[in-house]
Protein backbone atom coordinates (compact mmCIF):
# COMPACT_ATOMS: atom_id res chain seq x y z
CA UNK A 1 0.00 0.00 0.00
CA UNK A 2 1.10 3.42 -0.97
CA UNK A 3 1.04 6.45 1.29
CA UNK A 4 1.08 10.09 -0.13
CA UNK A 5 1.49 13.05 1.87
CA UNK A 6 -2.00 14.94 2.40
CA UNK A 7 -3.43 17.93 4.63
CA UNK A 8 -7.12 17.94 6.49
CA UNK A 9 -9.01 20.34 4.86
CA UNK A 10 -10.84 20.96 7.95
CA UNK A 11 -8.41 21.22 10.62
CA UNK A 12 -5.03 21.52 8.24
CA UNK A 13 -3.16 18.05 10.26
CA UNK A 14 -0.72 16.93 8.09
CA UNK A 15 -1.18 13.25 7.27
CA UNK A 16 -0.07 10.08 4.67
CA UNK A 17 -3.54 8.46 3.02
CA UNK A 18 -3.58 5.60 1.38
CA UNK A 19 -3.68 6.56 -2.53
CA UNK A 20 -5.82 3.35 -3.56
CA UNK A 21 -8.96 4.68 -1.09
CA UNK A 22 -11.71 7.72 -1.63
CA UNK A 23 -12.01 8.41 1.74
CA UNK A 24 -10.33 8.43 5.28
CA UNK A 25 -11.10 9.91 8.94
CA UNK A 26 -8.57 12.34 9.82
CA UNK A 27 -6.90 11.31 12.84
CA UNK A 28 -6.64 14.78 14.34
CA UNK A 29 -10.27 16.02 13.70
CA UNK A 30 -12.19 12.51 13.21
CA UNK A 31 -14.39 14.09 9.98
CA UNK A 32 -14.20 12.12 7.02
CA UNK A 33 -11.98 13.92 3.95
CA UNK A 34 -11.91 12.82 0.17
CA UNK A 35 -8.58 11.78 0.07
CA UNK A 36 -7.88 13.37 -3.57
CA UNK A 37 -8.80 16.74 -2.05
CA UNK A 38 -6.74 16.21 1.02
CA UNK A 39 -3.23 15.42 -1.23
CA UNK A 40 -4.11 18.49 -3.46
CA UNK A 41 -4.35 20.87 -0.48
CA UNK A 42 -0.82 19.05 1.01
CA UNK A 43 0.32 19.86 -2.56
CA UNK A 44 -0.77 23.11 -2.88
CA UNK A 45 0.86 24.46 0.24
CA UNK A 46 4.32 23.17 -1.10
CA UNK A 47 6.48 25.45 -3.23
CA UNK A 48 8.45 23.25 -5.54
CA UNK A 49 10.76 25.91 -6.47
CA UNK A 50 11.73 27.41 -3.00
CA UNK A 51 12.43 24.00 -2.07
CA UNK A 52 14.43 22.97 -5.71
CA UNK A 53 16.36 26.44 -4.44
CA UNK A 54 16.90 25.21 -0.76
CA UNK A 55 18.39 22.23 -1.77
CA UNK A 56 20.47 23.35 -4.31
CA UNK A 57 22.16 25.79 -2.06
CA UNK A 58 22.75 22.89 0.21
CA UNK A 59 24.37 20.99 -2.01
CA UNK A 60 26.41 23.32 -3.10
CA UNK A 61 27.67 24.26 0.72
CA UNK A 62 28.30 20.31 0.58
CA UNK A 63 25.33 20.21 3.55
CA UNK A 64 24.81 16.80 1.54
CA UNK A 65 22.33 15.76 4.79
CA UNK A 66 20.26 19.21 4.26
CA UNK A 67 20.04 18.95 0.47
CA UNK A 68 18.96 14.73 0.65
CA UNK A 69 15.92 15.56 2.64
CA UNK A 70 15.21 18.82 0.41
CA UNK A 71 15.58 16.87 -3.34
CA UNK A 72 13.23 13.93 -0.85
CA UNK A 73 10.89 16.54 0.02
CA UNK A 74 10.45 17.81 -3.69
CA UNK A 75 10.34 14.20 -5.11
CA UNK A 76 7.19 13.34 -2.22
CA UNK A 77 5.37 16.16 -4.45
CA UNK A 78 6.43 15.71 -7.76
CA UNK A 79 7.81 12.56 -8.13
CA UNK A 80 8.72 13.23 -11.96
CA UNK A 81 11.32 15.77 -11.09
CA UNK A 82 14.22 15.40 -12.75
CA UNK A 83 16.24 18.20 -10.78
CA UNK A 84 15.13 16.00 -7.39
CA UNK A 85 15.92 13.22 -8.82
CA UNK A 86 19.37 13.81 -10.10
CA UNK A 87 20.43 15.99 -6.51
CA UNK A 88 18.90 12.96 -4.27
CA UNK A 89 21.54 10.46 -5.90
CA UNK A 90 24.49 13.28 -6.07
CA UNK A 91 23.58 13.85 -2.40
CA UNK A 92 23.75 10.22 -1.31
CA UNK A 93 26.61 9.73 -3.19
CA UNK A 94 28.62 12.02 -1.37
CA UNK A 95 27.45 10.97 1.78
CA UNK A 96 29.37 7.80 1.50
CA UNK A 97 31.66 6.59 4.22
CA UNK A 98 34.12 3.92 4.19
CA UNK A 99 31.57 1.76 5.98
CA UNK A 100 28.73 3.10 3.56
CA UNK A 101 29.29 2.82 -0.15
CA UNK A 102 26.05 4.55 -1.26
CA UNK A 103 26.63 4.40 -5.07
CA UNK A 104 23.94 3.02 -5.63
CA UNK A 105 21.42 5.27 -4.99
CA UNK A 106 23.61 7.40 -7.14
CA UNK A 107 22.60 4.76 -10.25
CA UNK A 108 19.21 4.92 -9.18
CA UNK A 109 18.98 8.86 -8.89
CA UNK A 110 21.07 9.27 -12.16
CA UNK A 111 18.38 6.88 -14.31
CA UNK A 112 15.33 8.43 -12.83
CA UNK A 113 16.62 11.82 -13.91
CA UNK A 114 17.32 10.48 -17.02
CA UNK A 115 13.79 9.11 -17.29
CA UNK A 116 12.12 12.35 -16.56
CA UNK A 117 14.64 15.04 -17.90
CA UNK A 118 13.63 16.67 -21.57
CA UNK A 119 15.22 14.97 -24.33
CA UNK A 120 16.97 18.12 -25.23
CA UNK A 121 18.86 18.41 -21.83
CA UNK A 122 19.78 15.14 -21.86
CA UNK A 123 23.07 15.41 -23.31
CA UNK A 124 24.09 18.15 -21.64
CA UNK A 125 23.23 16.19 -18.29
CA UNK A 126 25.17 13.35 -19.03
CA UNK A 127 28.06 15.42 -20.02
CA UNK A 128 27.57 16.87 -16.25
CA UNK A 129 26.82 13.74 -14.65
CA UNK A 130 30.59 12.31 -15.79
CA UNK A 131 32.55 15.28 -14.18
CA UNK A 132 29.91 14.74 -11.19
CA UNK A 133 31.06 11.15 -10.80
CA UNK A 134 34.31 11.41 -11.51
CA UNK A 135 35.05 13.82 -8.98
CA UNK A 136 33.00 11.61 -6.10
CA UNK A 137 34.46 8.31 -6.93
CA UNK A 138 38.19 10.53 -6.37
CA UNK A 139 37.26 11.62 -2.89
CA UNK A 140 36.12 8.30 -1.99
CA UNK A 141 39.76 6.65 -3.43
CA UNK A 142 41.43 9.40 -1.65
CA UNK A 143 39.48 8.74 1.74
CA UNK A 144 39.90 4.90 1.25
CA UNK A 145 43.72 4.96 0.26
CA UNK A 146 44.21 6.98 3.05
CA UNK A 147 42.67 4.77 5.69
CA UNK A 148 44.71 1.97 3.66
CA UNK A 149 47.82 3.61 4.40
CA UNK A 150 47.08 4.16 8.39
CA UNK A 151 45.87 0.80 9.19
CA UNK A 152 48.37 -1.12 6.14
CA UNK A 153 49.11 -3.63 9.09
CA UNK A 154 46.20 -4.80 9.29
CA UNK A 155 45.14 -7.58 6.75
CA UNK A 156 41.50 -6.91 6.42
CA UNK A 157 42.04 -3.37 6.07
CA UNK A 158 43.74 -4.45 2.28
CA UNK A 159 41.07 -6.80 1.50
CA UNK A 160 38.50 -3.83 1.71
CA UNK A 161 40.69 -1.47 0.04
CA UNK A 162 40.60 -3.77 -2.68
CA UNK A 163 36.87 -4.10 -2.69
CA UNK A 164 36.15 -0.70 -2.56
CA UNK A 165 38.59 0.14 -5.42
CA UNK A 166 36.55 -2.52 -7.35
CA UNK A 167 33.29 -0.71 -6.42
CA UNK A 168 34.90 2.44 -7.90
CA UNK A 169 35.38 1.12 -10.75
CA UNK A 170 32.17 0.14 -11.07
CA UNK A 171 31.08 3.39 -10.51
CA UNK A 172 32.65 4.81 -12.94
CA UNK A 173 32.44 2.33 -16.09
CA UNK A 174 28.29 3.59 -14.78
Amino acid sequence: MVFIAAKCPNCAGDLQVPEDRDSVKCMYCGSDIIVREAINAATASVNIENLLSLAKNAFEAKNFKEAFELYTRVLEVDLNNHEAWLGKGLSAGWMSTLAEFRFQEVINGVEKALEYVPENLKEEMKWHLSYDISSMVSAYETLADNHRINFAELEEVRVEFILQCRKLLEALEF
